[in-house]
C-alpha cells in the first residue's frame, strides 16, 4: 500500500469515521508548515537565532546622541579628565548654592521683604518645578543636542539668580526661584548624562559619583558661607550679594564644559 499524503482526500470507513492511517505513513507537509522551523529564504531560525545577513532595524538615532558619539570617537583621556574636573568644580558650586539658599530664602522673606509666613509657599512653588524639570530638559537635550541644552540651562539659572538677587517682593522672588530650579535641576541632569555619554560602562560608575563627592564638604561649609555673608553689611539687603555670588560664579565654570562640547 503506498503511503497517503497529506493533500489526499479523506477516505470514510465504516460509521462515518475517518479510516486509521499506519504509523508508518509518511506525511508530505505544506511548504508554509516546513518554514516555520527554518526560514530557507533568510537562514533565520524561529527559535531565535540569526544568520549574518539578517538586519535588524532599530530606529534612527537622536541627534543628541549622534553628536556625543563623534566627541566620543575624537575625544582623547586628557580631555575627558579636563571635563570631569570641570563638573567637579560645577558640581561643586551647585551644590554650595542649595546649601546657602535655604539660609538666603529665610533672610529674604523674613527680614527684606517682611513675609515670613509665605516661606512655605516659596518651597513648594520650587518644588513643582524640581518635579517637572527634568523630563522636558531630557527631551530637549535629545532633540537639539547637550550643547544647547546647557546652555539653557545656564541661561536659566544666570536668569532666576538674577531676578531673586533684585526682586522687589515675595512674587518676584518666587518666580525667580522657580526659574533658577529649572536651570539647577537641568544642569545637574545633563551633568550625568553627558558623563554616560563620554565614559566606557567598565569606569562610568565611578565617573558618576566623582564629581559628586566635594558635596559632602558643603554641608559643614555652607553654613559658615552663608554667615559670612550676612555678616557684611546690613542683614536685610545683604542675602542679595549672597544669592548673586553664585550668578557670577557659575558661568566661567561651565563655559569650558560647553567649548568643550
Amino acid at each position: 500500500m503506498s503511503a497517503r499524503r497529506y493533500d489526499d482526500p479523506v477516505v470514510p470507513a465504516l460509521g462515518g469515521l475517518p479510516s486509521a492511517q499506519p504509523s508508518t505513513a509518511s506525511v508530505s507537509l505544506p511548504h508554509e508548515i516546513k518554514d516555520l522551523n527554518h526560514d530557507e529564504k533568510d537562514g533565520s531560525s524561529a527559535e531565535g537565532g540569526y544568520s549574518d545577513k539578517d538586519v535588524i532595524n532599530i530606529g534612527s538615532k537622536s541627534r543628541g546622541v549622534i553628536e556625543m558619539d563623534a566627541l566620543q570617537a575624537r575625544m582623547n583621556t586628557r580631555w575627558r579628565i579636563v571635563i570631569y574636573l570641570f563638573f567637579m568644580f560645577v558640581s561643586y558650586s551647585l551644590s554650595l548654592d542649595q546649601s546657602t539658599a535655604t539660609v538666603y530664602l529665610n533672610y529674604a522673606v523674613s527680614k527684606g521683604f517682611k513675609l515670613h509666613s509665605l516661606q512655605a509657599s516659596v518651597t513648594v512653588v520650587t518644588s513643582i518645578f524640581s518635579a517637572m524639570a527634568p523630563t522636558p530638559i531630557a527631551k530637549f537635550a535629545d532633540y537639539f543636542g547637550r550643547v544647547y541644552a546647557e546652555i539653557g540651562c545656564l541661561v536659566l539659572y544666570t536668569v532666576g539668580q538674577a531676578v531673586m538677587a533684585s526682586a522687589k517682593g515675595i512674587v518676584q522672588f518666587s518666580a525667580g526661584s522657580a526659574i533658577h530650579t529649572l536651570g539647577i535641576s537641568g544642569m545637574f541632569m545633563l551633568q550625568n548624562i553627558i558623563i554616560a555619554d563620554i565614559s566606557s560602562l567598565r569606569n562610568r560608575y565611578w565617573w558618576l559619583v566623582a564629581p559628586s563627592v566635594p558635596q559632602v564638604f558643603n554641608s559643614f561649609l555652607g553654613a559658615n558661607v552663608a554667615e559670612s555673608m550676612l555678616g557684611y553689611g546690613n542683614e536685610s539687603t545683604s542675602w542679595r550679594w549672597g544669592i548673586a555670588m553664585f550668578c557670577i560664579l557659575i558661568s566661567p565654570i561651565t563655559t569650558p564644559i560647553i567649548i568643550t562640547l
